[in-house]
C-alpha cells in the first residue's frame, strides 16, 4: 500500500535491530515465521519520541501556509479512515 521495497524494509529491520530497538526471533508455532517485537530500550524511545511528535509535527509543517496545513490535515484524515477500513 505504502510501495515501499521489501529490501528497504529488511534493512530498516535490521538497523533497529543492530541498535537494540526491536528484537526478531522464530516462531514457536510456525518455523517459517518470525516475531518482531519493541525491546525495553526501544519502548523507551519510542515513549520519548510520542512526547515530542507535537513540536516535530510543528517543525515539519513550518514551511507550509494555513491553507496547505488545512489541506494535508483532510488528506491524513482519509489516509487514517481507509487504513481504518483495511483492519475490519
Amino acid at each position: 500500500m505504502l510501495s515501499i521495497n521489501p529490501s528497504n524494509v529488511t534493512r530498516r529491520l535490521n538497523r533497529l535491530i543492530e541498535v537494540g530497538y526491536v528484537s526478531k526471533k522464530q516462531s514457536t508455532d510456525d518455523k517459517r515465521r518470525r516475531l518482531v517485537k519493541l525491546t525495553e530500550v526501544g519502548q523507551q524511545k519510542f515513549d520519548e519520541l510520542y512526547k515530542r511528535m507535537p513540536k516535530l509535527n510543528d517543525t515539519v509543517t513550518q514551511v507550509f501556509d494555513e491553507d496547505e496545513k488545512e489541506i494535508l490535515a483532510k488528506l491524513m484524515t482519509k489516509m487514517e479512515a481507509n487504513m481504518d477500513e483495511l483492519l475490519k
